[in-house]
């Protein structure tokens, strides 16, 4: 499918929609854990990405790429062990965002910057933005943060209970992706609790 869209871009000459298609499949190659292909995939993008000529994209589709670009590499670059380079990444998202005056990209990059506190193993400060994240989600009615949000405090706060209740909100709604993804994310808290027969069966049950 990338190599389609990309085909398509390359014969247009379009891009703009050849920066999106290597923004997403970046995010895409995370997911299977080709962190450094992702890496080469969001610099691309990044290198590609005109504000000017984006303009459009964002009126219709509300999201814009460098945002979204800038925010996942906030993770991916802690990932990948460059812990200076991604939080600097995230932080830059959440500027860029806040500059656009845009709620939904506000969001975005707050929930990514929650997320690179998170796996930098930050307790304080991932409470910190994902309070921040739920406060803007909901005073904006942004339905796909709320959830998010709560899980990562509820990691940052060890605490299991409500975070358990949004992964079955999430898994209510059809996105098989991110149970198993967010039940890691309780087992986690779990561990720390010494409850690690728990995790392990909280885990498997919704894999």
């Amino acid at each position: 499918v990338k190599d389609r869209a990309l085909t398509v871009a390359t014969d247009t000459g379009n891009r703009v929609l050849e920066c999106v298609v290597r923004a997403i499949f970046g995010q895409t190659l995370v997911l299977r854990g080709r962190l450094e292909e992702a890496r080469e995939e969001c610099l691309r993008a990044l290198e590609m990405y005109d504000f000017q000529a984006h303009e459009l994209h964002r009126r219709m589709f509300g999201q814009d790429v460098a945002v979204f670009t800038l925010g996942g590499m906030g993770m991916l670059m802690t990932l990948l062990g460059y812990l200076d380079q991604g939080l600097q990444s995230g932080r830059d998202a959440l500027e860029k965002a806040i500059g656009l005056k845009s709620p939904f990209n506000v969001c975005f990059a707050k929930g990514f910057l929650a997320g690179t506190w998170h796996y930098r193993g930050d307790r304080e400060r991932t409470s910190e933005v994902a309070n921040s994240l739920l406060g803007d989600a909901e005073l904006y009615g942004i339905a796909d943060w709320p959830p998010i949000a709560r899980i990562l405090n509820g990691w940052a706060q060890r605490e299991t209970e409500e975070p358990e209740r949004e992964i079955d909100n999430i898994r209510s709604i059809g996105n098989r992706y991110a149970g198993p993804y967010w039940s890691f994310t309780v087992a986690q808290t779990e561990r720390a609790l010494g409850k690690f027969e728990i995790g392990r069966a909280s885990c498997r049950e919704r894999v």
